[in-house]
Order: C-alpha cells, then sequence, then structure tokens
C-alpha cells in the first residue's frame, strides 16, 4: 500500500472489513432527500456514523471539499490526508474509507451521477477526461483565489437544495450552479496536469473514445462487436482497456447510457413508453420495460410518476 503521510498507530490498526456497494437513490435516501440529480452534505448538519469507517462503493461521482481540520481517508490501496482547502473527487465505484476525522473538522460531500453531465453547459467529454485524471491523482489542493469558488458554489447549490418553494426555474438555476461547480473542478484537474488529454495512455485514449461513440450509438447499437470495429480493434482488446480504465465492463457502459437517455425521454410526457420504447430501438414495449426496471428497479411508469 502506497502511504502519503504518517497516520497515527491507532488507525493504522483498524481491522480490515468487507466493501459495501450503495447506490445514488440508496444515499439520496439516507441523506432524505427524493428526486433529485445530486446532494450536499455539510458535515456540520450530519451525524458522522459509524458506517462510513467501513471502506464502501458508489455509483456516483463525488467531490470531498476539506474547510477545516483534517480527515484521514483510504482510496483504493492509497491513504491521503485531506487538509484544509483539500479537494478529493471519487469516480464510480472506487473504493473509500474514512480513517479518521480530526476534532472540528468541517467538510462537504458533493455527488451526482455520471449521466447529469451530459448537457450543452457541460459536456460527456469533459465529465469522462476528467474521471480519467482522478483516477491517477484524485487529491488536488486549490489556490486561495480557486478555493473560494469552490465554496461558493457548494454553499449555493446547498441553499437551492434547502429552499422550501421550488420556483418555475429552480432546475434551471440548480443545473448552471452544478455546471459551473464540475467545470471549475475539471479547471483545476487541468491546471494540475497541464495538457493530460495529450499524455493519457493509449488505452486510456481507447475508453475515451470508445465512450464518445457510446453517447452517439447507444440507442441503435448495443454489441461490443460495433464499436470494436469502429476502432478497430479487437471486441477482446476493446473490453479488456475499457475495463482497466473505468472498472466497468463494455457492455454495463452501453447498458448506462441506454438508461440516461431512456430517463430524458420518458422525462418528455409528450411521449408515451411505447414511443421512448421505439426511439431507444427496443422491439416493442415490453422488452424495454423489462430492461428498464431491471437496471433502475423502477418500471418506466413507476420511474415516470415519479419524477
Amino acid at each position: 500500500m502506497r502511504m502519503i503521510s504518517q497516520l497515527p498507530a491507532p488507525v493504522r490498526q483498524l481491522p480490515p472489513a468487507g466493501v459495501r456497494h450503495v447506490t445514488f437513490e440508496e444515499l439520496l435516501q439516507f441523506f432524505g432527500k427524493k428526486n433529485d440529480h445530486y446532494y450536499v452534505i455539510d458535515s456540520r448538519q450530519l451525524k458522522i456514523q459509524t458506517a462510513l469507517f467501513r471502506p464502501f462503493q458508489t455509483n456516483d461521482i463525488s467531490i470531498i471539499y476539506v474547510g477545516e481540520g483534517e480527515i484521514t481517508a483510504r482510496y483504493d490501496d492509497t491513504i491521503y490526508t485531506l487538509h484544509p482547502g483539500t479537494l478529493m473527487l471519487k469516480p464510480p465505484n472506487k473504493t473509500l474509507q474514512v480513517l479518521r476525522i480530526s476534532k472540528g473538522a468541517h467538510f462537504r460531500l458533493f455527488g451526482f451521477m455520471q449521466h447529469c453531465a451530459g448537457t450543452p453547459i457541460l459536456p460527456a467529454k469533459h465529465m469522462e477526461a476528467l474521471l480519467l485524471m482522478a483516477t491517477r491523482e484524485p487529491v488536488l489542493l486549490p489556490d486561495n483565489d480557486h478555493k473560494n469558488i469552490v465554496e461558493l458554489l457548494l454553499t449555493l447549490l446547498q441553499q437551492k437544495g434547502k429552499t422550501p418553494e421550488k420556483g418555475t426555474l429552480y432546475r434551471e438555476s440548480v443545473a448552471h450552479i452544478f455546471s459551473l461547480l464540475v467545470l471549475e473542478v475539471i479547471g483545476l484537474f487541468q491546471r494540475k496536469k497541464l495538457d493530460t488529454l495529450h499524455s493519457i495512455s493509449r488505452k486510456e485514449q481507447l475508453t475515451v473514445q470508445f465512450m464518445q461513440l457510446v453517447r452517439e450509438h447507444a440507442k441503435e447499437q448495443r454489441s461490443v462487436q460495433f464499436y470494436a470495429d469502429r476502432l478497430f480493434v479487437t471486441p477482446k482488446y476493446l473490453s479488456k482497456c475499457v475495463k482497466e480504465v473505468t472498472g466497468k465492463t463494455c457492455g454495463a457502459i452501453i447498458d448506462e447510457m441506454v438508461v440516461a437517455q431512456a430517463k430524458t425521454l420518458l422525462n418528455n410526457h409528450a411521449l408515451t413508453i411505447g414511443q421512448v420504447a421505439d426511439e431507444l430501438h427496443f422491439s416493442d414495449q415490453f422488452f424495454f420495460s423489462k430492461f428498464f426496471k431491471k437496471h433502475t428497479g423502477s418500471s418506466p411508469y413507476q420511474y415516470r410518476t415519479a419524477v
């Protein structure tokens, strides 16, 4: 295990524990939120749970920002001590474990699903580049000016989330603040890594290209063979690269994109569920409903009525 900073003896002697897998929907429910696309959790308003000190994985993207004190955390096989002003980004399905929180520490946790980034304001390609950078080195320390910007945007999102009356432009305003925060974090990582997109490995480049193709063709093409042919590699090699870089199979990424597109279409109540199934090139509404429920736990109708 690679160690970053010296840890107190009691921390090093923590017994090993199994990794828990927590879904984004379970996190929202745990934090008392409903039908939101993101959460901001303030440690001052959170009763620290012993469960935080066990290793866990989530399928969302999480940004931890430490304002005061220190947090010692394990990120996969590396241990970091996060000082005031430090920012850590956790991509989906990376193992995180809080080992120690100093007395008086204040931190905020910002989480969201990757498909939320696919907007004109925040193109998905920026998010994919960010996640590749964070996989290599997830921690950075912004200068004072950028710390202030991150803190301000987190505070704005917190305040918007507390607003009892959601106005007609609530979602649009939240989307802009959300995008500004994520773009700020992307900019910080890019400044740290300089021209990272030109220095990433062949496997990472191939993965970025694969994700771009999936965004463009997932509605009608769901076989790994199709994407491998477009990238002039074998399906086996493509699958190996994508799994190594993202921790997910090609099939899982394709399915995630189809689910994200399905949710977007279902949010348009002018379309019937049958028309959504046709748009996504399912043979009929039954197979679409079966696919959607398998991956979300809800039928298309249940999802639509809950939104």
